[in-house]
C-alpha cells in the first residue's frame, strides 16, 4: 500500500509541476488527489491497529514475565535459606561455635585459633584460582589441601563487604562473594542422615568431583565441610601458641618503590596492525578553488572546456613497522618456596608496573638513530643495539631530530615559554591553536619550576586554582600539563649525555594529540612459565609496536631550560 503512495505522489508532483495541464491531465490530477487521500486514511487506520496489537502483546509478556520471575524469585530465596540454615548446622556440628577459651598474651579471652599450613598460603587469590583453572582444563582433580585453600578464601570473601557505588553520598556495600552462585541448581543437598554416598538423591557412589562448573552436589557438600575447618593447628603468629618460637627477621610486605602513574602512553589513538608493515591512509595536499565565470556558450557544456579550472588533491600514506621490546628474568622454586612474600605476584605486578613506564619513556625518548653522536639518548656513546630507545622515534626526536625548527632554547622559564612553545607547531603554530587537541608534557624539574611561575602562583593571578591553595598545577593557557617521571634531565643542547653529571637542564614538550597514532602487532603481554625439570620458573613480557606523527608539526620543544 505503501508502494503505490510512493507512486501516487510521484505522478501527482509531476502533474502538480507542469507548466500546462491538458484537460485530461486536469482529470487525473483531481482523482490522484482524491486517491491520495484514501490511501494515507487506509494506512493510518493500519499502522494505529498494528500498534494497539503490539501494545496488547508487550503487556502480555510483561505480565508473564512478571509472574515467572517472581515464581524463580521465592524459590530462590526460599533454597538459599534452607542451604545457610544447613551451613549453620554444620558449623555447630564441628564444634567451632562451641570452641573452648583460652586465655591470650594480651590477657583476654578469645576462642581457640589454629590453621592448616600448606604451599598455597602464600599464594593470592588470583593465582590459586589460576591454578584450579588449569587444574580444570586439563581434567585434573584439586587435591585436598587446595580444596581446603579454596574454601577458605571463599570463606573469607563471603564475610567481606566491597564498595559497589556510592548513593547520595554513602556507601553501597555488597557481598564480596555470594554463595548463591555455588548452589547445584536442582540437586537436592546432602542431609547429615545421608551417610552411604549411594543415598546422595541418585548420585552414585563412585561419582568424583572433576572441578567442573558449576559445583557439584558432592563438591558443594566438601566445601561446606572443609570450610568448617579453618583452623587445625599451632601456627607461627598465635600469642603462647607458636608466636614466641618464631623470629621476626622479615616484614612479609613488600615496601614499593614511589612512581608516578604511567600518563603519556593514553594519550594517544592505538590501533592493531592487520600486517607488517601496515600502511595507513592520510590527506595530502587539498584542492585549488579559483574565481569561476558564468557558461555562456554551448562549447563550454564539455567538462574540460567549461569555466571551472581542474585541480588535483594529493594522497600519501604514513608506515608503521613495528619492533619488538621485551624482558625475561629467571627464579628457582627454593626461591620462591622460601620467601617471605609471594614472589611470584610481586614479579608479575612489577613487570607490569615497569612495562607501562618504560612504554611511556620510549614514547618519550625514542630515537632509532644507532650514531653515537645523533642519537638524542646517552649522546657521546654508541647504542649496542639492544637499548630500549632504539624501539621507536618518540616525541622528543620530532623537533631534536626530523624537523629541528620546532625546537627552541628555554633557558629561564617563564609563562611566555609555554605559548612560544606552542607557536612553533606548524606554520605560523596552527597545530598549536587548539587546546583540546594539546598537551604540555614535562620533566619534574620543569614541573617544580613551572608552579611557582608568578602568573599561577597567587590567588590574584590564578584564582583558586593557583598553586599555592592546590599545590599542583594543572593546566596552562588551557593546554594540560603533565608531569613524567620517564622524562629524564637533558644536557644543555636538549640530549641526555653518557655523562650523568651534564644532565641538569630541564625541557619540555608542546603535543598535538591527534597528530601522533600507535599501532600495535602484539599488544603488551606478561606471561610466567615453569620449567619442571629444572625446578625453576621465568617471566617473559613483549610487544610489537609502530609509533608515527602525521605530519611535522606536531610535536614542538623547549629544552635547556634551568632547574
Amino acid at each position: 500500500m505503501k508502494e503505490k503512495l510512493a507512486k501516487l505522489l510521484k505522478r501527482i508532483e509531476e502533474l502538480a509541476f507542469k507548466a500546462d495541464l491538458s484537460a485530461e491531465e486536469a482529470k487525473e490530477l483531481q482523482v490522484a488527489m482524491i486517491e491520495k487521500q484514501k490511501l494515507e486514511t487506509q494506512i493510518e487506520a493500519q499502522e494505529a491497529s498494528t500498534a494497539a496489537r503490539t501494545a496488547e502483546l508487550d503487556a502480555a509478556v510483561a505480565e508473564r514475565v512478571a509472574a515467572q520471575t517472581a515464581e524463580l524469585q521465592a524459590t530462590h530465596e526460599a533454597e538459599i535459606t534452607r542451604l545457610n540454615d544447613e551451613h549453620a548446622a554444620a558449623i555447630v556440628a564441628a564444634g567451632v561455635r562451641n570452641a573452648p577459651l583460652t586465655q591470650g598474651s594480651g590477657g583476654e579471652n578469645r576462642a581457640l585459633q589454629i590453621k592448616v599450613s600448606s604451599p598455597y598460603d602464600r599464594l593470592g587469590d588470583f593465582d590459586l584460582c589460576m591454578r584450579y583453572e588449569m587444574l580444570k582444563s586439563y581434567g585434573h582433580q584439586p587435591s585436598l589441601e587446595m580444596w581446603r585453600a579454596l574454601a577458605e578464601r571463599a570463606v573469607k570473601l563471603s564475610q567481606t563487604e566491597d564498595i559497589v557505588r556510592m548513593e547520595n553520598g554513602r556507601e553501597v556495600k555488597a557481598s564480596a562473594i555470594d554463595w548463591s552462585y555455588m548452589d547445584p541448581g536442582q540437586m537436592k543437598y546432602w542431609k547429615p542422615e545421608d551417610d552411604d554416598d549411594s543415598k546422595l538423591f541418585g548420585v552414585k557412589a563412585d561419582v568424583r568431583d572433576g572441578g567442573e562448573d558449576p559445583v557439584s552436589l558432592r563438591g558443594y557438600r566438601q566445601l561446606h565441610q572443609i570450610a568448617v575447618k579453618a583452623n587445625e593447628l599451632i601456627y607461627s603468629t598465635q600469642g603462647s601458641y607458636g608466636d614466641e618460637w618464631v623470629p621476626t627477621l622479615w616484614n612479609n610486605i613488600l615496601w614499593r618503590t614511589i612512581r608516578l602513574n604511567a600518563a603519556v602512553l593514553p594519550l594517544f589513538d592505538s590501533f592493531d596492525m592487520p600486517s607488517q608493515p601496515y600502511e595507513y591512509p592520510a590527506e595530502s595536499s587539498d584542492p585549488t578553488f579559483y574565481l569561476v565565470g558564468e557558461t555562456t556558450a554551448e562549447s563550454q557544456l564539455v567538462i574540460d572546456a567549461g569555466p571551472y579550472f581542474d585541480s588535483k588533491m594529493g594522497t600519501r600514506k604514513v608506515t608503521f613497522t613495528a619492533l619488538k621490546m621485551g624482558a625475561l628474568s629467571y627464579w628457582s622454586e627454593e626461591m620462591e618456596e622460601d620467601s617471605i612474600i609471594a614472589a611470584e605476584p610481586q614479579f608479575r605486578d612489577q613487570y607490569s608496573l615497569t612495562f607501562a613506564h618504560t612504554l611511556d619513556y620510549i614514547l618519550i625518548n625514542g630515537d632509532k638513530t644507532t650514531g653515537a653522536t645523533t642519537n638524542i639518548n646517552y649522546e657521546g656513546t654508541s647504542p649496542s643495539g639492544s637499548e630500549r630507545y632504539l624501539v621507536l622515534d618518540g616525541l622528543r626526536h620530532e623537533p631534536m631530530v626530523t624537523t629541528t625548527t620546532d625546537k627552541r632554547d628555554g633557558a629561564t622559564l617563564t609563562i611566555d615559554d609555554f605559548a612560544a612553545t606552542q607557536a612553533l607547531m606548524g606554520t605560523a603554530g596552527k597545530y598549536g591553536v587548539n587546546p583540546n587537541d594539546l598537551v604540555f608534557i614535562a620533566d619534574t624539574g620543569v614541573y617544580h619550576k613551572a608552579k611557582v611561575l608568578g602568573e599561577v602562583l597567587t590567588v590574584d593571578k590564578f584564582g583558586p586554582m593557583a598553586t599555592v591553595l592546590t599545590g599542583q598545577l594543572a593546566a596552562v593557557f588551557g593546554v594540560p600539563l603533565i608531569v613524567s617521571e620517564d622524562y629524564p634531565l637533558t644536557d644543555a643542547t636538549g640530549h641526555i649525555d653518557d655523562t650523568a653529571g651534564d644532565n641538569v637542564k630541564g625541557s619540555f614538550l608542546c603535543v598535538n594529540k591527534r597528530g601522533f597514532k600507535l599501532g600495535w602487532k602484539r599488544r603488551p603481554r606478561v606471561r610466567v612459565f615453569g620449567f619442571p625439570g629444572a625446578d625453576a620458573r621465568a617471566i617473559i613480557a613483549s610487544c610489537r609496536l609502530a609509533f608515527m606523527p602525521m605530519t611535522a608539526g606536531m610535536a614542538a620543544l623547549s629544552y635547556n631550560v634551568t632547574v
